[in-house]
């Protein structure tokens, strides 16, 4: 608790907001420390003892305790705290908390599925950074027949136009006369990754949902609810990306819900719930003998095309 941090990050974990909004606050001269407008980026600071001032405010400190939530982001909802053009947003189920929050990773407006809301700036950063290599798995649904061959060049990683997709896991869920259903499992996401990937082989991604990411999963979460993580939760969360969360109680583990309670459903609502599943139901492959293709032991020697 007493070890100096760099001030941009203080400032974001304390709610003012992203690292680049705290750093253009910075530039433009609204931060005091102990009375001294700040002139440098990257400074260090104690927010348990300096007295900083945002515009004139008094910085209150970081939070001792992470908050972190679980939530499933429905069709429809973009991953912003607000949207210029009036679409529904995160971030108007974040204004209803007590916390100021931030969504860690990204889904488009089109899929669903869970996402991590935390005021934890460490957590975030790691999370999202692909050196730490946090699994998310994702249920797809694309149209047409997707070969074996298609598949295997997937799990093996794709040079599109900009970028080359590092090795996944693959697995066949149920296949159609017209359409697929597979389960994708990445460890680094690029903006519309997976979208793009199938639409390289000339197949639709008719539906996304993310139905985990790393040691967290609840099929029980309908579109729209969210909740606390338990204690066990959040410290599987943190070890993932090489964390402590520190001491934690029942009563500190959760973050306090001002509107609405946890597991119901917060508006905007963007799709019809789904069917809940029995507690500790896991909605997965089926048993028996589904089509695995997992990354390989070493880098493809060449490109695979359609």
């Amino acid at each position: 608790m007493n070890q100096s941090r760099r001030l941009h990050v203080v400032m974001a974990q304390s709610g003012v907001g992203s690292r680049r909004t705290c750093e253009a606050l910075i530039a433009d001269g609204q931060v005091h420390v102990n009375g001294e407008m700040v002139e440098q980026q990257g400074m260090l600071v104690n927010p348990f003892k300096d007295a900083i001032t945002v515009s004139g405010k008094p910085l209150p400190p970081p939070p001792t305790v992470p908050a972190v939530l679980l939530y499933y982001k429905p069709r429809g909802v973009v991953t912003t705290m607000s949207d210029p053009e009036g679409r529904p947003s995160v971030g108007d189920l974040i204004a209803r908390l007590d916390r100021r929050l931030f969504p860690v990773g990204r889904l488009d407006r089109d899929s669903e599925g869970l996402m991590i809301l935390t005021d934890h700036g460490e957590l975030a950063r790691r999370l999202g950074h692909p050196s730490f290599g946090v699994a998310r798995t994702y249920l797809v649904t694309v149209s047409g027949r997707p070969s074996a061959a298609t598949l295997r060049a997937i799990a093996s990683g794709v040079k599109l136009p900009d970028f080359h997709t590092a090795p996944t896991e693959v697995v066949m869920v149920q296949q159609g006369a017209d359409r697929a259903r597979l389960y994708l499992t990445l460890t680094e996401g690029r903006n519309r990754e997976i979208r793009r990937l199938f639409e390289h082989f000339g197949h639709e991604v008719l539906k996304l949902r993310r139905t985990t990411i790393g040691p967290l999963e609840d099929p029980t979460m309908v579109p729209g609810s969210y909740r606390p993580l338990s204690i066990a939760e959040t410290r599987a969360l943190f070890s993932a990306v090489d964390l402590k969360p520190g001491q934690l109680s029942e009563t500190q583990a959760t973050v306090r819900l001002r509107l609405i309670a946890p597991g119901h459903l917060a508006k905007p609502i963007g799709s019809r719930p789904r069917s809940l599943l029995p507690a500790g139901a896991r909605r997965r492959p089926p048993t028996g003998a589904p089509a695995v293709f997992t990354r390989p032991t070493s880098p493809p020697k060449a490109d695979h095309h359609a």
